[in-house]
């Protein structure tokens, strides 16, 4: 089931037009059945895929952001079939960065939201560290 909302896809095209203005990458949303946001290309060549998450609390808030570890599964399955990367891409209240994930995956919990009494919002999540992350502004 598609739970994206008018706001997340305004969120996503921020994105989008931060990655153009800040790696001069141009983002193409995906069908639903690859699992994440968007192939990456550069000058036409694919560069990789993109899953990208808004965040509405400061980057200092929490010491990780979580993902989706079928998320995570998928984006690197696409990136080694391809040669490419796969790209965790965060905009939070005050900073965008991003990070290359590659296997294998450490800190993985049970957890989710119980918000939709929806049985597929828990899952397994990946524990994503800031070690690693580029920021917007810092190179």
């Amino acid at each position: 089931m598609k739970r994206e909302r008018p706001s997340d896809l305004e969120n996503e095209m921020e994105a989008v037009r931060l990655l153009r203005t800040w790696k001069h990458v141009e983002a193409h949303k995906l069908p639903v059945r690859y699992v994440v946001d968007f192939a990456l290309y550069a000058g036409g060549t694919l560069e990789g895929f993109a899953e990208f998450k808004r965040r509405q609390c400061s980057v200092e808030k929490y010491p990780t952001v979580i993902l989706s570890l079928h998320k995570v599964m998928e984006g690197v399955r696409l990136a080694k079939c391809t040669a490419t990367k796969f790209i965790f891409a965060v905009k939070w209240d005050d900073a965008f960065g991003y990070k290359v994930l590659e296997e294998p995956f450490a800190n993985v919990s049970q957890g989710g939201t119980f918000r939709r009494c929806d049985e597929d919002d828990v899952e397994p999540l990946l524990h994503i560290p800031f070690t690693g992350f580029k920021f917007m502004g810092e190179d």
